[in-house]
C-alpha cells in the first residue's frame, strides 16, 4: 500500500483521509464493519459518537448507514489512490474558497469546477472528480471524513460513495482547511490521470 509519509505538501489529516481512503478501496468488506460500529450512537436523525461535543443531525439517519454497509459488503476491492501534488493544490485552491467565504458545493467563487482547478497544475484525462466534506473541529478525524461521503446520507445518487469507489481512479489530492461556517472542510480530488 502506498504510504503517504514521502509527501511533505500534505498535512497530517490530508495524509490520513488519503491512507483512510485507501484502506477502504482495498477492502471494502473489512471497511463495512467499521461502520456497523455506528449504528450504536444513531438516535433517530442524530448521530453522537463518544468524545462529540454536539450531536450531528442527519437526514436519513440509520438508513443511509445500513445502505452504506449492505453496498460496502458485496463492493470488489478497486485500486488504491496514488497522491499527487497538482491534485492536491487544486484541492486546496477550493478549499481555501469554499472556508474563507462559508461556503459549500463544487463551483468555486470564480466560476471555476473541479477540472478546472485541476488543470491549473497540470492535465487530467479520463475520469476526474471531486468530494468535498465539512466538519466541526470537534469532529476532526480522517476516519470521519471519509465514512461521512462513504454513508452520503441526503445524496440520492451516492454520487460521493460512487466517487470514493470508483475503480478508475487511480490518483488522488486532499486538502483541508478551517471553514467560518463549518469549522472545516477538506476537498479530495480524483483522477484517472493526471500529468503535471
Amino acid at each position: 500500500m502506498v504510504t503517504t509519509k514521502e509527501f511533505k505538501y500534505l498535512s497530517d489529516l490530508e495524509q490520513k483521509i488519503i491512507e483512510e481512503t485507501n484502506k477502504l478501496r482495498s477492502n471494502p468488506a473489512a471497511y463495512a464493519e467499521q461502520l456497523v460500529a455506528l449504528k450504536a450512537y444513531y438516535d433517530g436523525n442524530k448521530i453522537q459518537l463518544p468524545g462529540w461535543v454536539n450531536p450531528l443531525m442527519v437526514e436519513e439517519g440509520k438508513s443511509a448507514l445500513e445502505e452504506a454497509i449492505a453496498d460496502l459488503q458485496t463492493a470488489r476491492p478497486v485500486p488504491i489512490l496514488t497522491p499527487v501534488e497538482g491534485l492536491a493544490i487544486g484541492a486546496r485552491d477550493h478549499a481555501i474558497d469554499l472556508g474563507s467565504n462559508g461556503l459549500v458545493g463544487h463551483i468555486g467563487t470564480d466560476g471555476s469546477q473541479p477540472i478546472d482547478r485541476m488543470n491549473r497544475y497540470g492535465t487530467c484525462t479520463g475520469v476526474c472528480g471531486e468530494n468535498i466534506s465539512f466538519s466541526d473541529n470537534t469532529l476532526s478525524e480522517a476516519r470521519w471524513h471519509v465514512m461521512q461521503l462513504i454513508i452520503d446520507d441526503g445524496v440520492p445518487n451516492r454520487g460521493h460513495r460512487k466517487a470514493l469507489l470508483n475503480p478508475e481512479y487511480q490518483m488522488t489530492g486532499v486538502a483541508c482547511t478551517t471553514h467560518t461556517a463549518y469549522g472545516e472542510t477538506c476537498v479530495m480530488t480524483y483522477a484517472a490521470e493526471y500529468e503535471e
